[in-house]
């Protein structure tokens, strides 16, 4: 792992006021109810034992404040009941991964790092859930719905991340009501990640010139890794079968070649994929080694998900230069 895993459990979870969940990361971690899983090996350990993990995505509605609102934290609490209920875990055995939490949010050198991570902590937990309510923006007063979680960027993220890792029969929605499967037209309408909001662009970039855009290549060109090499293995599953179909029929939206960075001074065409697919491409056709792995099975010891971990903690961080 390029950062571990940092996960809470269920009860400890459940029992969350609002203001515990907006200290964040760092000052809940003082309470020692996180655990850390330091190595993917750690993970699926903890799941051979029983360990259920879950992944919650959501739409941050306040601009000064990380975390779920008020209704959402009582739909995420829902949704842990219901999930317990629904595979027969015990509270005990469910552990939730929830950004604000899981991800440090003040050492920027260790937030980038867990941000890099993302493709990884998704292809991990048992479930996703879009926690979605109808609530209100707190500083603009816009309806929030399912619909705008549509419009993030970072939302878009996690739900390519966990789709093409784990399938979308695992991921579910919850409107604030129920559990409910994922919408057979979600995932083409969230694929194509960078056609979407994110408020650093809102800002034109005032308050600090780096870009979500620029920041989401790394986890995304991984994701494109791993569903490449397995096709190219033969070893795709049905999971892998969908993932590809989305990549053919979305690729040039999905991993644009070039992006437009917008200022208050004006705008300018910058590098994004550039020719990053056809270069990974190459490495898999010609890294053999690369290949002898799959979902199910290790090679020399080592899961094919570390062999992902590998490509970006080494090769993929040499395509930016």
């Amino acid at each position: 792992l390029g950062h571990p895993m940092i996960v809470i459990k269920a009860p400890n979870f459940l029992d969350l006021g609002l203001e515990e969940v907006g200290r964040l990361h760092e000052e809940y971690r003082a309470s020692g109810n996180l655990k850390v899983f330091d190595t993917k090996a750690d993970v699926f350990e903890a799941k051979a034992n029983g360990a259920f993990l879950i992944f919650f995505s959501y739409e941050c509605l306040a601009y000064k404040q990380a975390g779920p609102n008020k209704v959402q934290l009582a739909t995420m609490k829902a949704a842990v009941q219901e999930l317990a209920a629904s595979s027969g875990k015990q509270m005990d055995d469910i552990f939730i991964w929830l950004d604000c939490l899981s991800i440090p949010q003040r050492n920027r050198a260790m937030m980038m790092a867990a941000i890099n991570a993302i493709y990884t902590f998704a292809s991990m937990p048992n479930a996703m859930v879009l926690i979605c309510p109808e609530s209100t923006h707190a500083d603009t007063g816009r309806p929030a719905s399912g619909e705008t979680m549509r419009e993030r960027l970072w939302c878009r993220v996690e739900h390519v991340a966990y789709c093409c890792s784990r399938g979308v029969s695992t991921m579910f929605l919850h409107r604030g009501e129920a559990l409910e499967p994922l919408p057979e037209e979600w995932m083409p309408s969230v694929c194509c990640v960078y056609e979407s909001m994110s408020t650093c662009c809102r800002l034109k970039h005032k308050t600090s010139p780096s870009c979500d855009r620029e920041t989401c290549v790394l986890p995304l060109l991984a994701l494109y890794y791993d569903v490449y090499s397995r096709k190219e293995l033969g070893r795709s599953d049905e999971r892998d079968f969908y993932a590809w179909n989305l990549i053919k029929q979305h690729r040039e939206r999905m991993f644009p070649r070039t992006f437009t960075y917008q200022t208050e001074n004006g705008d300018e065409e910058r590098p994004l994929f550039a020719d990053m697919l056809e270069r990974v491409e190459a490495l898999v056709k010609e890294d053999k080694i690369r290949l002898t792995v799959s979902r199910d099975s290790d090679f020399l010891g080592v899961p094919m998900s570390d062999t992902t971990s590998t490509f970006m903690q080494s090769e993929g961080s040499s395509f930016f230069v």
